[in-house]
């Protein structure tokens, strides 16, 4: 909910012209966690000098810093949730353009009861979810609807964060929770007795015909797409080459990661990168990027049916995405 009081508060600068780049360089930001992984070797020297132009990353720790910049123009592209780029091209179509998923789905349930197997042993229990309002609380939402369970049949306790989950469940508070990478791997590590009784990415590709769900997005301002499409197809080609080397080599790339600031210890990363989804899947151009397309547009119509503010009132139209 505070992100949205926070769209909601910026919205007036929208109308504002923020600044234009020349095309002189690229300014992006990055979200710290797992989704920054996908740039660990992006962000490198080496990776840097292979642009079309000089590319100036910041890193940040929440979507909400990050809004403000790209309505002033500050920043020409980053790393957004799927449904924050729904939200800003809602309130303004021109705003953000999505050039493709750089981060699919990696929750799972893990759990301390030998009771729980199966989606159906959660009815009657309580699950601990990092994420209302966002990928989380909408997937599970679906996942029981999908499978004939009852919401109310299952209780769902969103006060903790990931980072607060895992330590609660190693003291025994709590005996159930849908985590992200790398809280999962952390959790199987530091609890006692736990594990995966399930697969969510198996549930939701059976439920949705799809084979993974997009968790998060690369956009850019709509303003700099216009007169730069040549300069973004050069940066999503060597980002495309580096995360190819950080797929290649987790250990180098986690060093990487703790040395840029990316919100992980090298330790952390290193394990979370194997498990992270971190994909290249483009969305704008027929046929390649239909694959890329189909999977978002059908996630934000899960968003949608749940709670339609959560994605800015409904489905984006053809011009969410970047066509080259």
């Amino acid at each position: 909910m505070r992100f949205f009081c926070f769209v909601f508060s910026i919205l007036f600068l929208i109308s504002c012209s923020g600044k234009e780049n020349s095309g002189e360089k690229i300014n992006f930001g990055v979200l710290k966690g797992p989704s920054a992984l996908a740039f660990a070797g992006a962000m490198t020297d080496e990776y840097i000098s292979r642009m079309p132009v000089p590319v100036d990353y910041s890193v940040y720790t929440a979507p909400d810093m990050l809004i403000p910049l790209l309505v002033k123009g500050d920043l020409d592209g980053c790393i957004l949730p799927v449904n924050v780029a729904a939200t800003l091209y809602n309130r303004n179509p021109s705003l953000v353009k999505v050039w493709g998923i750089c981060g699919n789905g990696m929750l799972s349930v893990v759990t301390t009861d030998p009771e729980i197997n199966t989606l159906e042993d959660l009815e009657g229990n309580k699950i601990n979810i990092g994420g209302m309002g966002a990928t989380p609380e909408y997937l599970f939402k679906y996942l029981l609807l999908k499978n004939g369970i009852k919401n109310d049949s299952v209780e769902t306790d969103y006060s903790l964060a990931p980072s607060e989950i895992v330590p609660a469940m190693a003291g025994g508070l709590l005996k159930t929770a849908l985590l992200p990478e790398p809280f999962t791997t952390l959790a199987l590590e530091k609890v006692d007795g736990s594990r995966i009784p399930f697969s969510v990415g198996q549930l939701y590709s059976h439920a949705s015909g799809f084979e993974n769900y997009p968790m998060t997005v690369i956009v850019f301002r709509g303003d700099f797409v216009k007169e730069n499409k040549s300069l973004i197809a050069g940066f999503i080609k060597v980002w495309e080459e580096s995360l190819a080397w950080t797929l290649d080599n987790p250990g180098k790339a986690a060093e990487k990661a703790e040395t840029l600031g990316l919100g992980l210890t090298k330790a952390v990363a290193e394990k979370a990168i194997p498990k992270a989804n971190l994909v290249h899947i483009p969305s704008g151009e027929y046929p390649a990027g239909i694959e890329g397309k189909q999977s978002i547009d059908y996630l934000l119509g899960l968003f949608h049916s749940f709670a339609p503010e959560s994605i800015g009132g409904g489905v984006p139209g053809e011009d969410f995405y970047i066509r080259f």
